[in-house]
């Protein structure tokens, strides 16, 4: 995610904002902020260091500015199902935007791609009136958190909780 450097704080880089952004510049439009359109800009516009910053998505995990870390967010979650569905999945040819809702479509075989919506738990387990943390093989630095996890096909929410739980490993400390 490319930002605008604003002393300590960040904002959202602007089209006005960037050199070599122009109407041929391909972009998708995400949605409206604050009265301000966003685009999902595909090429690498060339930057002035001093005033941008590149920042990976786990970056806003924690970042102080909700507003603009929901935005990242869910702007990276719509780029990913942008570029996982460049071509249809039932017979290979190219999609295009569907003009008049969120969806893709298939140029040759008219299926309709929407972006995927997961189910998903969060919970919070309890003992002797202690919080139990779960650690992730792919956490670092002991890092813990609460159960959390998606709900696969056909499973219940319920049945979700029980899977996450057994999937974690536990430390007794």
């Amino acid at each position: 995610m490319l930002l605008k450097i604003q002393g300590e704080a960040f904002e959202i880089s602007r089209k006005k904002d960037i050199l070599g952004i122009s109407n041929t510049t391909e972009n998708i439009f995400l949605f409206t902020l604050n009265d301000i359109s966003r685009f999902l800009i595909w090429d690498c516009p060339k930057i002035d260091d001093s005033q941008f910053i590149y920042k990976e998505i786990n970056f806003f995990r924690t970042f102080k500015q909700k507003e603009i870390a929901w935005i990242s967010i869910v702007g990276f979650h719509l780029m990913n199902w942008y570029l996982q569905n460049k071509f249809c999945g039932k017979c290979g040819s190219k999609t295009k935007e569907k003009p008049d809702e969120r969806a893709i479509i298939c140029s040759d075989c008219n299926t309709i791609v929407f972006p995927k919506i997961s189910p998903a738990i969060i919970v919070v387990l309890v003992c002797n009136n202690k919080i139990l943390l779960a650690q992730n093989s792919n956490f670092q630095n002991n890092w813990y958190s609460l159960i959390a996890g998606y709900a696969d096909i056909g499973e219940t929410l319920e049945e979700t909780v029980i899977r996450e739980v057994k999937e974690r490993s536990w430390r007794k400390d």
